[in-house]
């Protein structure tokens, strides 16, 4: 149904040959390794804080303690998988999935994200005036570079001027014997 979509086919064939060709790449988001568990990686030791993981086949439990021994942690308790991971969502189910608790959870969301974006675009604009401010400082260096270097050439080329003028009357007769008689000197501009 052409007229329900949202897409253009033109960008949905793009996206697709996009996704076949990262699909053939090697290290690509199915070679990830993922955690293989449903609670792996979020659960933490009462006592040491440490992680908490799976210890065998069907039980989780400290890996400080496991890995590290006594001295470090004392908590040698372990909790069968089913029953933490069905506590875990089942607490889910009845505590979060409330209505009321679901609107509070998209206005905390929201406000993260506007507030993120706030952030963003302020630091957004520092940036942009950060890059202004230094825009013209490069505009400022180079025209004071040129203009140091005009101002150079002008009193390079007076003092040119102040030598030849001064100097010239020692050169004409020696280029009048060398250019032979009737040559006129010429003037050069600087």
């Amino acid at each position: 149904m052409p007229e329900l979509r949202i897409v253009s086919q033109e960008l949905w064939d793009v996206v697709k040959s996009r996704q076949k060709i990262l699909d053939q790449k090697i290290g690509g988001l199915g070679t990830k390794k993922r955690p293989q568990h449903l609670l792996s990686g979020l659960l933490v030791c009462g006592e040491c804080s440490g992680g908490y993981s799976k210890v065998n086949t069907d039980r989780y439990g400290c890996s400080t303690s496991r890995n590290k021994g006594d001295s470090v942690c004392s908590n040698k308790k372990t909790i069968k998988a089913s029953i933490l991971e069905d506590a875990v969502l089942t607490a889910l189910e009845t505590h979060l999935m409330r209505d009321e608790l679901v609107q509070v959870f998209c206005e905390e969301y929201n406000k993260n994200i506007n507030r993120l974006r706030s952030l963003q675009q302020t630091t957004l604009k520092k940036h942009e005036t950060e890059l202004s401010k230094l825009s013209k400082e490069k505009t400022n260096l180079v025209q004071a570079i040129e203009d140091k270097t005009m101002k150079n050439m002008a009193q390079k080329q007076r003092r040119l001027v102040k030598k030849f003028a001064n100097d010239n009357f020692l050169y004409e007769p020696s280029i009048k014997l060398v250019a032979g008689e009737g040559f006129e000197p010429t003037t050069f501009g600087l």
